[in-house]
């Protein structure tokens, strides 16, 4: 007499597996979203830093073919670099910061992430500032949060507190509004911590 044997797995088995790795899916799925939108902040936070500190190493070097001369209202010695970071903007927003102080935020350079490559836009007066911005960036940057309560960001804002010109910041937003500020962490959006 033969004994037959059955190789493999019935059709029940089959679906209790596929059920267990479903629901162990399931569980797992709300984490994975939470690491991932975590990576994506922390690569906004390190984009805007990296702005940040191109643009403090813009404004302090001297730009080649540039000249240093007294700023008799600043009561010191400036480069053209520096002036036209600082004295030739006129867009400005009224923003309020993680920390829920409300200021005017003037907006020096714009950088649009939507396209394949950034753009950046200024006022044709700070095209000094930008030229040599652009070489101290040398990168290339994607806005990668989208925050739900304030709606997706594409661009991101260098600028300054125009009662505190010492106060470089880096914010976030769409359009040609800063919505959430990034860099420096003080004051940063409670969103992106």
């Amino acid at each position: 007499m033969k004994v037959k044997y059955n190789k493999g797995f019935t059709l029940v088995e089959l679906i209790v597996v596929i059920a267990i790795l479903a629901a162990l899916a399931l569980l797992a799925l709300p984490t994975m979203s939470g690491l991932i939108d975590s990576a994506r902040k922390r690569t906004d936070v390190s984009n805007a830093k990296m702005i940040y500190n191109a643009a403090i190493a813009t404004i302090a070097q001297e730009s080649p073919g540039t000249s240093t001369h007294y700023n008799s209202s600043a009561h010191a010695y400036q480069n053209n670099t520096r002036i036209s970071f600082y004295q030739h903007n006129t867009t400005v927003k009224s923003v309020t910061d993680g920390n829920g102080h409300g200021y005017n935020f003037v907006i020096a350079v714009r950088i649009n992430c939507s396209g394949k490559k950034p753009t950046l836009h200024t006022n044709s007066e700070c095209n000094t500032f930008k030229d040599a911005f652009v070489e101290n960036l040398g990168e290339t940057l994607k806005v990668s949060y989208s925050n739900p309560s304030k709606g997706p960001f594409n661009e991101f804002y260098l600028g300054y507190n125009r009662a505190n010109k010492d106060q470089i910041e880096v914010w976030v937003g769409n359009g040609t509004t800063p919505k959430c500020k990034l860099y420096p962490l003080d004051g940063m959006d409670p969103d992106y911590k």
